[in-house]
């Protein structure tokens, strides 16, 4: 056990349905070693669990309970980072858990941000998930669509910038595909494609 913060849980099983050895973490370790490929996890606030150290290699955020996480998750980890978040979005499952880019994957703040932008917020809009990639036909943040460029000025860079920032916040590597739609003065990011590759 590691000494508590404040943080919420997250405890790693050997085996499916929370059995087997188990490992407990209270904060966030960026070089641990669990023993084993974690089978199931138990999670109290959200986590962002590596398979790396110093949060490299496959990340997913965690958020809620997982009986096998191999079914559940697409994945089953040999855990070297866990990340405290302390985030809580409403009802556990409110978004599922996706994998996580490198923190030098994520565009910086201002890129395709409009003034009501709020990156806080999770990504959602009406969307279609899959092992390896996920399509937002209308992404948003919290209930708000994703205005495609500053001011709502269309251009193709600080689109592509801000499909890329959206998958970043998204959990995903990058923006494969993605598109542009006019409503009135405004530019709206459309059609936009992620990818874990």
């Amino acid at each position: 056990m590691i000494p508590s913060q404040g943080q919420g849980t997250i405890t790693f099983y050997e085996r499916p349905d929370f059995g087997g050895a188990a490992i407990t973490f209270r904060q966030t370790e960026g070089a641990v070693r669990v023993p084993f490929l974690a089978r199931s996890i138990r999670a109290e606030g959200v986590w962002r669990v590596c398979s790396g150290t110093g949060f490299t290699g496959r990340c997913v955020l965690v958020d809620d309970s997982h009986r096998d996480s191999q079914r559940e998750l697409g994945l089953m980890l040999a855990i070297q980072s866990v990340e405290a978040r302390g985030e809580t979005f409403g009802n556990s499952g409110s978004w599922p858990s996706r994998p996580q880019p490198m923190p030098s994957q994520i565009p910086q703040p201002g890129w395709g941000m409009h003034a009501h932008a709020d990156w806080a917020q999770p990504p959602g809009g009406a969307n279609l998930r899959g092992i390896h990639t996920q399509f937002f036909a209308t992404p948003q943040l919290g209930r708000e669509r994703v205005e495609s460029c500053p001011g709502g000025q269309p251009g193709p860079i600080c689109l592509a910038d801000t499909a890329a920032r959206f998958c970043a916040h998204a959990g995903w590597n990058r923006a494969l595909s993605y598109g542009q739609q006019i409503v009135g003065r405004r530019a709206y990011l459309v059609d936009l494609l992620c990818t874990s590759n």
